[in-house]
């Protein structure tokens, strides 16, 4: 099996689901097929192989707080008490702007943050989540007029000045690949933000069933240099201490070629 990222062989490192059972991002149990964890050691990238028994699980069986719309995760900073989807609103409109029209939330959920930016903001945001058929009761009751679809496919390209997504990246097959979709529907000088957890700050993250990509802040510069190499676009990776968690920004500027004759 090859690193994502670099394509290095990876080393096997353990079989964190022998006994057939895994416990999901939801805190709940699952039953798994195959799961195996591996190790990049050129990009210190950890890649889990996983196979589940049940299909379409993003689409039928993930329920992260939906008890009902306002539910959400509850984070301390010190000892202050906070909500995450606020920080992630904070977030946001932080990069929105002056006169920003829409833009795109890839991964969304029930769009609980979508739904915090709008009210501060009134800012069109439109939608993208696996789970559609989910969540689009409170799509239509709480975000009404942003268009909604069910994969990044479906999303028209170079049509938001900001496409983000939180703590996405860690569950999707193809990290690489996934960015470049979501970089196909940001216009030229517009932005793409992606959060992930920070395995340094969640190391028990290594055994959740359902996160397949466990990123150092290392692995996350090793994969944007992936996308410089061959897109050229600039980018930046920092720490969020609050989400503990980590932040690509890659910034979609078409720079122009040096076409100064040598003497």
């Amino acid at each position: 099996m090859n690193c994502n990222i670099c394509d290095q062989k990876l080393k096997f490192i353990l079989e964190p689901h022998k006994n057939k059972i895994g416990i999901s991002s939801e805190s709940k149990f699952l039953e798994v097929k195959l799961s195996k964890l591996f190790l990049c050691k050129k990009c210190y990238y950890f890649q889990k192989k996983t196979h589940q028994k049940k299909k379409n699980f993003y689409s039928k069986y993930y329920n992260l707080l939906m008890k009902n719309f306002y539910q959400d995760q509850i984070l301390f900073v010190g000892k202050k008490k906070t909500f995450r989807a606020e920080i992630q609103r904070d977030i946001i409109v932080s990069n929105l702007k002056k006169n920003e029209k829409k833009i795109l939330e890839v991964g969304c959920g029930k769009g609980l943050t979508a739904f915090k930016i709008k009210k501060e903001k009134n800012i069109k945001i439109d939608l993208v989540d696996e789970g559609k058929e989910k969540y689009i009761f409170f799509w239509n009751r709480y975000l009404k007029g942003s268009k909604m679809m069910k994969n990044i496919s479906m999303v028209k390209k170079n049509n938001y000045s900001l496409a983000y997504s939180f703590f996405v990246l860690e569950h999707v097959q193809n990290p690489y690949l996934f960015i470049k979709k979501v970089l196909n529907t940001v216009e030229i000088n517009g932005k793409a933000i992606f959060f992930v957890p920070d395995i340094e700050k969640n190391i028990g993250d290594l055994l959740t069933v359902d996160h397949l990509n466990h990123f150092s802040a290392f692995a996350l510069e090793c994969l944007a240099l992936k996308i410089h190499k061959n897109f050229n676009y600039d980018f930046k990776v920092t720490k969020n201490e609050r989400l503990r968690a980590l932040n690509l920004t890659i910034f979609k500027k078409i720079k122009k070629k040096n076409t100064k004759k040598k003497i």
